[in-house]
């Protein structure tokens, strides 16, 4: 589906013909809240639909994505720009001149794990810290950035993702925040929206034991 016709489908979900009461910056924000909930949805199971690749070249122990060394893009702090900003690094590894990994970073959570464990780097702020200096070396950190999609309007993106089969879910999520405005709570959509989620589920964790170049046409539970 297109961005267009999934705010097509939650007006239809709405019912709403006062558009001075639901405008399209409202379709917007609700749309945009809940595209949000659904990629948390995916990622947390099997993020590969959203990863892009972006080779680093750090000069220290330190990478910082709000002023990173000349070449970077900044992806985190007040002067990222949207398209280009960093929502979950997926994972991070050195990479040699024919671009195969050479080791593997694990993120630790506790940045003292950082001294007694090898090969492990932190998120903290804006800022990639490993454990040892990496200057000098290729990084290409796999990551999921922050989605911009315009919904409405005479231009609305035309690509959200290769999980079209679900795209529904997203205007029974937006709906929710309609909802809560004109207290018009539907329990039909709800339980669509549970069993949608459920299939949605089912589907990813499919395709993450079988590898993310698995595709199937996925059973819809109605």
């Amino acid at each position: 589906m297109t961005p267009a016709a999934i705010a097509t489908l939650l007006r239809q979900f709405m019912d709403e013909r006062r558009t001075s009461f639901i405008t399209d910056a409202d379709v917007e924000s609700y749309l945009d809240l809940a595209y949000q909930k659904f990629r948390q949805v995916v990622c947390t199971i099997d993020p590969s639909p959203y990863v892009v690749r972006e080779n680093i070249s750090p000069t220290s122990a330190v990478y910082d994505y709000a002023a990173p060394p000349a070449g970077g893009t900044v992806r985190l702090g007040s002067t990222a720009v949207a398209g280009n900003v960093l929502d979950q690094i997926v994972d991070i590894f050195e990479i040699d001149a024919d671009n195969l990994p050479v080791r593997r970073f694990q993120r630790v959570s506790d940045p003292s794990e950082r001294t007694t464990t090898v090969n492990t780097y932190s998120l903290i702020g804006t800022a990639l810290y490993f454990n040892t200096n990496v200057s000098g070396t290729t990084l290409s950190v796999h990551f999921v950035p922050v989605p911009t999609i315009t919904w409405t309007g005479g231009s609305p993106t035309a690509f959200l993702d290769n999980l079209e089969s679900f795209h529904d879910v997203i205007p029974l999520m937006a709906y929710s925040y309609y909802a809560i405005r004109d207290f018009a709570a539907n329990p039909f959509l709800q339980q669509k929206l549970d069993a949608e989620l459920s299939g949605l589920r089912g589907y990813l964790y499919r395709r993450a034991a079988h590898g993310a170049q698995y595709i199937g046409s996925p059973v819809h539970p109605y």
